[in-house]
């Protein structure tokens, strides 16, 4: 253990004596340390020692506590929270025992060593305890991060899949692009608070880390300050806060790549009903030409082509699809279904083509392609993907 003497120059002679003392009973099993010397750094020297010191020993003579010196001494070491204990000499005055009624007095070096060796028992075991705690608390605290982000992970992957299934739902319509593009950027302001709880806890284990440094140097040793030196010196490691910070900035980045998607797309949307309805007052350019309005559906004729007789029977066939029945029942409130013969056959071209999708003033949104063959009526369905006809019931066999 070790011991920082405090005492005034006229009682440099007697204290002396006391470490003496101290040497013969503990059989020099103690380390001794005092500021003699007078210099204009004196305060920070004797800071440094008693900071290093298990114990700070006052040697009370008779005007021990009238030096501005060993007040300052007994005023720092209070501050360090450092155990205080007294030696009083034979020229103890009543004032100077007065003045120590906050510690410990001694009148020889064996009752001092007896209590010394005690208290720093108690007090070794105290810290050891103290650390385990403070381990333990770090390991904790990286579980919670760990739960942190697998439930963060799972929030923003979520609100990105209501996004998508939400457009898929409603045949990725223009409102169901603007649902898209709220949730993908309440994703996006998600992952900032993700990113700071991360932060948090990386700077709660830093503090826990710099306690345990501490407590490691009051029990001379310095695993966790070793380790620190070789991983990061050595090894070159990386702490996980940094880490997680930069998968949270790639993820941040991926989300941001899905909004800049789906905003082209919502313009790509726009673009033919803000054309549309520019030239709706010119009707020499109407790309199409309203036949019917009925309650749920609006047909559309191409405007090249003359309504026929027969079209009413087209119109039916493709109405009454079972795809087409659904994306009538999940229209957005607002919305409307259109159906439209965009191409009739002839000499090259064998079948009639239809296209359903949302009602746009003027301008019909295409979602489902269907072409009815002229002489068989066989229903078939345009993979837009592969650019093949697909028999209409192998389709709606996939799509169940």
């Amino acid at each position: 253990m070790k011991l920082f003497v405090c005492c005034r120059t006229t009682d440099k002679d007697a204290s002396e004596g006391v470490v003496n003392d101290l040497f013969r009973v503990s059989e020099n099993a103690i380390a001794i340390q005092r500021e003699t010397l007078h210099s204009e750094n004196w305060k920070s020297i004797v800071e440094k020692k008693m900071q290093e010191s298990d114990f700070i020993l006052f040697v009370i003579g008779a005007n021990t506590f009238e030096s501005e010196q060993i007040k300052w001494e007994y005023a720092k070491a209070k501050s360090l929270n450092k155990q205080i204990i007294g030696y009083r000499l034979p020229t103890a005055s009543e004032e100077s025992i007065l003045f120590c009624q906050g510690f410990q007095v001694f009148d020889n070096g064996e009752q001092c060593y007896r209590f010394l060796t005690k208290t720093y028992d108690d007090d070794r075991e105290l810290k050891l305890e103290q650390y385990k705690i403070m381990v333990g608390s770090t390991e904790k605290v990286t579980e919670n991060r760990m739960k942190v982000n697998n439930l963060f992970f799972t929030i923003t992957s979520s609100i990105l899949s209501v996004g998508f299934v939400l457009g898929k739902t409603f045949g990725f319509t223009v409102a169901a692009t603007v649902g898209m593009i709220i949730l993908t950027g309440l994703a996006f302001l998600v992952s900032f608070f993700w990113e700071k709880l991360v932060d948090s806890y990386g700077k709660l284990n830093t503090g826990k880390f710099k306690v345990i440094d501490k407590i490691e140097k009051q029990l001379r040793t310095n695993m966790f300050e070793d380790e620190w030196k070789i991983l990061t010196e050595e090894v070159k490691y990386e702490p996980n806060s940094k880490t997680e910070t930069k998968v949270i900035e790639y993820f941040r980045r991926s989300i941001i790549i899905i909004g800049v998607l789906e905003v082209l797309y919502l313009i790509y949307l726009l673009c033919p009903l803000i054309r549309g309805g520019s030239n709706g007052s010119k009707n020499d350019t109407t790309n199409a030409v309203k036949k019917v309005v009925n309650t749920d559906t609006t047909i559309f004729q191409a405007s090249k082509y003359e309504v026929l007789e027969g079209d009413d029977s087209l119109y039916l066939m493709i109405k009454n699809l079972k795809e087409v029945r659904e994306l009538r029942r999940k229209m957005a409130t607002g919305n409307k279904m259109a159906i439209m013969i965009n191409q009739r056959p002839d000499s090259a071209f064998h079948f009639f083509w239809m296209e359903v999708g949302v009602d746009h003033g003027d301008i019909l949104q295409p979602i489902y392609n269907f072409y009815i063959r002229k002489d068989s009526q066989a229903i078939y369905f345009l993979d837009t993907v592969k650019d093949t006809l697909i028999p209409y019931h192998q389709w709606s066999d996939k799509m169940r």
